[in-house]
This record gives structure tokens, sequence and C-alpha cells, in this order.
């Protein structure tokens, strides 16, 4: 569960890509809640971040936000 004391969600900036039209700023957030990630904690963070729409960089900051040091997917040994 989330620590004490964090929002419910986590909000992500997305990157535009080089010479896209501009879009509107809420366009380039992406508002990922504790429940939506921890969907994903039995999948690798690759697949994780295809999922949820955003990049590796994103699911570590979304992690770190939430308390997670390590994506908790293991492979079998």
């Amino acid at each position: 569960l989330p620590r004490e004391g964090l929002p419910s969600w986590s909000i992500v900036h997305l990157h535009q890509p080089t010479g896209s039209l501009p879009r509107a700023a809420s366009s380039l957030c992406k508002k990922i809640s504790w429940d939506q990630l921890s969907q994903h904690f039995n999948k690798p963070s690759k697949v994780a971040c295809k999922e949820l729409g955003i990049c590796g960089t994103s699911l570590k900051k979304v992690s770190r936000h939430y308390g997670i040091r390590q994506w908790p997917y293991q492979r079998a040994a």
C-alpha cells in the first residue's frame, strides 16, 4: 500500500515528440494511481511501461513516489 500522507495518484509529465504540433498541457500529463501501478507488479518493467503508456524513466519516478525502490517483478530462476 502507498505510504501515509502521499496522494493516491502520481502525475507523470509525458514528453512531446520533436516536430509535433503543440498540444494542450493536460494531454502531456498522465495520472497513475497506486491501483493502476500495482496491477503490473507481476510483469517486467518494459511490459508495464507499454501498457501504462509511459517510458521507463517515468515508471521509475512514479515507483519512487510510492516508495518502491526496485521494480518488484522477478524472473523465475
